[in-house]
Formats: structure tokens, sequence, C-alpha cells
């Protein structure tokens, strides 16, 4: 079997399950609606208010990053734990697949459902709220890689947790997700978060991969944040795969995955 089709494996058993699972439509559809509406509403009131338009660059921006990282996250997480729930984890160790074709394969679906749901969120921003995510020209694409390899990279430190111990454990993805995205200024400017916090904040890509973006919209920039936030993504991603390809091979050494 080559290395195409085992990838293509991983890539083509999410949509299998597409057609019957309303749960992945709420996700890709339903969530992203709702978050880019609730956001444009208030943002319609606030500006109602005299609040300064680049509000809306900092709010918007934050709505469209941050249900962009969790799909690309949840790729990777829902990878293993719709296995778990279909009783057939223990079927991964005697797959011909890697690790490797594991996390393309997964990593792929979560960035096209990602890329779909920003595309629906844009159509819904410019209609109704007159906001264009696009016009971030260039910055918006580096900062969404660097969110995709992020997404990736937390989705397997997750996936290693949930292996070694449990399903129990699942419950860290979403705690994970949203420490992050307290750090990450998602809906506000850095600068408010205690100088400390922004030392931590400053090593996630998503800090610096949402400041592309909004300086993209802003002031014609952020290439520099851009890739700041691609290159730590790629460090992400090496410590999140050799935990997950460390975390796959002791628990065939303890058998924990064959309880899962």
């Amino acid at each position: 079997m080559s290395d195409f089709a085992k990838i293509t494996g991983h890539f083509y058993k999410h949509f299998v399950r597409l057609p019957r699972s309303s749960a992945e439509w709420e996700f890709i559809i339903v969530y992203p609606l709702v978050h880019i509406f609730s956001i444009g509403l208030l943002l319609t009131f606030l500006k109602g208010l005299g609040t300064d338009s680049t509000a809306s660059a900092y709010m918007l921006v934050g709505a469209f990053a941050w249900n962009f990282y969790v799909l690309c996250q949840r790729g990777i997480t829902y990878g293993v734990l719709k296995e778990i729930w279909s009783e057939s984890a223990k079927h991964m160790l005697i797959t011909p697949s890697t690790s490797l074709h594991f996390i393309i394969g997964n990593g792929l679906y979560g960035a096209v459902t990602a890329l779909m749901s920003i595309l629906l969120m844009h159509v819904v921003a410019v209609f109704f709220f007159s906001f264009n995510i696009f016009n971030a020209g260039l910055p918006l694409l580096v900062g969404l890689l660097g969110i995709i390899l992020y997404g990736i990279a937390e989705g397997l430190i997750v996936n290693s947790i949930i292996i070694l111990k449990g399903p129990e454990y699942m419950h860290v993805t979403w705690i994970i997700t949203g420490i992050v995205m307290v750090l990450s200024a998602v809906y506000y400017p850095l600068a408010l978060l205690p100088p400390e916090v922004q030392v931590v904040s400053n090593l996630l890509p998503t800090t610096h991969a949402i400041q592309a973006i909004r300086s993209g919209l802003l002031t014609n920039s952020g290439m520099e944040s851009g890739l700041i936030a691609v290159g730590l993504g790629i460090i992400y991603l090496i410590i999140g795969a050799l935990i997950f390809r460390w975390a796959i091979d002791k628990s065939r050494k303890n058998g924990t995955i064959l309880r899962l």
C-alpha cells in the first residue's frame, strides 16, 4: 500500500461519517455561524455607542481565527477520539499506516473543514457586517498556516495524553483550548494582559497569527508576525509529533491502547 493511500485512508474516514453525523455539521456550519453573528451583532451595538471601528478588526478577526484553530485541532484529536468511541482504537496498532500518515491525513481533514468554515463566515461577514477578512492579504494566509501547524501540534499532544491515560482525559482538549484562547488575546489587544502573561503569550503561534491578520487589515503589514507564527508552529509540530510517536510506542508496550 502506498503512502498516498495510507494518508488518504485517514482523510477519507472522516468524510464517510460526515453525511450521518450532525455533530460534524454543527462544528463546520452551526457553531461558526453562531459565532460570527454574535460577535458581529455585538460590534453593531458597540458602534452605536461610539466605539472605534478598529474594534471590528480585533473581535471579528478573533472570531475567524478561533473557529479556524478549533477545527484544525479537532481534525487531529477526533482522529483518535472517534476510534475510541467506536471501540476500534486498538485497530490502529495493526494498520500499515504510521504516525506520519495519521498526522498528515487527519491534519488535512481539519484544515479542509476549517477552510470550509472560514469561507462560510466570510460570506456572512461581508453581507451582514461589511467586513472582508481577505482584505488582510498575504498575512492572512501566512497567519492561517501558523494556526494550522499549531492546531495539529496541540491535537497530537492531547491525543498522547488520551492514549496514555484513557478517554476520561478527553476533557483536556477543551481545557487547553480555553487557556490558549485567553493567552492568545483573541478578542483584545495583547497589551491588556499582564507583562508576565505576555511572555507566555508570545510563545504561542496563535498570538502572532492573530496579530498578523489584524495588522494586515489595519496597516497593510503583519508578515513578520505571520512568519514568527509559522516558525513557532513548525517547532511545536515537531515536538507534538515526537510526543505522539512516543505515546503510541509506550501504549504498545504497556497495553494501554488495548483498553481504550
